[in-house]
């Protein structure tokens, strides 16, 4: 977590604003340190705490996390867990990579609509530090936003798409004029990212377009605007010492569509493929210190199946944030048609005419109900009035099921049962007490079940 008074940032245009968030740092080579910024001093605080440090400031499995960050226009939730994580979001066996060692060798437009074409690969490296090799290095980066790439990849991409470029903004604006833009953004239309390893092991990740129609809101510009996330960048060629200089970086506009992780016990690194609003049921499951590699869901639906009813081939399903400058809606259409079926005029004419019966039903049974009680009240009075005061019950009489005798067994049962359940109900609420006892320690330690061995399981956030 980062930490300052009165910190600003100036965005491309001149326009300088102060931050409204904060970031969260999924581990660091110190657990507090200070970083200089604009003659500031930032605190920097970790929840992993030091690769080096025994005692952690939460118990944890190991020093790991899983993070897809999903999107809110399109009902895909955020998941984070410390220690673990969701297998639920790794539709595919994820590429493992050493930290800091992922390179980009494959970018296409893979199209499901006619009017804009599937391309091949798109990667030039001309004109970057990278000009004699056909790969780029790059990192995802949950700290940022854009996907940033050489120019000229952002160009090309630009070239097949309906896009212009704003250079205040540094930014591709859609062209909402298009009349063929609502259908690819409704279209299981896709960015596909390949990526290799050090042992060139390909791992492939696809990013619908509905995913990079995204909105600019003030005070970056003065009414809502729909762009596409490539934000050309430069690399320095000197690298000025720091390796991260060295690389380009894909931030949370990649990752509402895909998966990472990392264990920094073993220093592997995890980039996998993360579904749309279908998700399967969620799996939390731990990483240990020593894992060099996590696994998908078991029987993992198909890509496409988790778009269904947002997304459809031809792009005839309007998503939920078409270009018209904000969302229209943070339901997707298809999901809210299929989850809220309309009813027949029959099937609403069926439920009135049962709604009837059962109100005609409950009136009779009311008043047979109310006669026969006061007929009982009547005979119970007869009874009472005509008992043996020198009978056997002392003046009680036992005659009818009204009378006094029967109505006392039952109020007298009745209290002891009152007293016993009293007596019941303070053994509950102690034992009750001890459980909220028990729950506000696992709130304070954010503890998930343990296993049969007592291993901590995974922390969410």
């Amino acid at each position: 977590m980062l930490f300052s008074d009165g910190l600003a940032t100036s965005y491309p245009g001149g326009i300088q604003t102060s931050l409204d968030i904060g970031l969260l740092s999924l581990a660091a080579s110190k657990p507090n340190s200070s970083l200089p910024y604009r003659g500031s001093s930032i605190k920097q605080y970790t929840p992993l705490g030091n690769l080096d440090e025994a005692e952690r400031p939460v118990v944890l499995p190991s020093k790991s996390w899983g993070l897809h960050v999903g999107s809110a226009v399109h009902n895909i939730p955020g998941s984070l867990y410390f220690g673990g994580y969701d297998e639920a979001r790794v539709l595919e066996n994820p590429g493992i990579f050493s930290s800091g060692a992922i390179s980009l060798s494959n970018l296409t437009i893979n199209s499901t609509i006619a009017a804009f074409p599937s391309t091949a690969n798109l990667i030039d490296t001309s004109n970057t530090p990278f000009s004699s090799a056909s790969t780029i290095p790059i990192i995802p980066e949950p700290a940022l936003p854009y996907l940033y790439l050489p120019s000229a990849i952002c160009t090309s991409l630009a070239s097949h798409l309906p896009l212009t470029y704003d250079s205040n903004l540094q930014l591709y604006l859609w062209n909402t004029t298009h009349p063929s833009l609502s259908n690819l953004l409704s279209s299981l239309s896709t960015l596909r990212f390949t990526f290799t390893n050090s042992s060139n092991m390909a791992t492939t990740v696809v990013i619908p377009f509905a995913l990079l129609n995204l909105t600019l809101t003030p005070p970056l510009v003065k009414a809502p605007t729909s762009y596409f996330p490539c934000r050309p960048y430069q690399v320095s060629s000197s690298g000025n010492g720091d390796s991260r200089t060295l690389q380009y970086y894909l931030g949370r506009a990649f990752l509402q569509g895909a998966f990472v992780g990392q264990n920094w016990d073993t220093g592997s690194y995890f980039l996998a493929q993360a579904p749309g609003p279908r998700l399967p049921e969620s799996q939390v499951v731990i990483i240990d210190s020593d894992d060099t590699n996590i696994l998908a869901i078991e029987d993992a639906p198909v890509w496409e199946d988790t778009w269904k009813g947002v997304l459809s081939k031809d792009g005839t399903n309007r998503a939920s944030s078409l270009p018209n400058g904000s969302p229209s809606s943070t339901t997707p259409a298809g999901l809210a048609n299929e989850s809220s079926p309309g009813l027949s005029t029959g099937a609403k004419a069926g439920i009135g005419v049962a709604c009837a019966v059962v109100v005609l039903a409950a009136m009779i049974f009311g008043i047979i109900w109310v006669w026969r009680r006061r007929v009982g009240r009547r005979t119970g009075s007869s009874a009472l009035g005509g008992g043996d005061e020198d009978g056997p019950n002392g003046g009680r009489t036992q005659e009818t099921k009204g009378g006094v005798a029967v109505l006392v067994g039952e109020m007298e049962g009745t209290g002891h049962h009152h007293e016993k359940w009293d007596e019941d109900r303070r053994f509950e609420m102690e034992g009750t007490g001890q459980q909220q006892q028990q729950h506000k320690i696992r709130e304070k330690t954010h503890f998930f079940e343990m296993d049969s061995e007592r291993r901590p399981g995974a922390v969410e956030k």
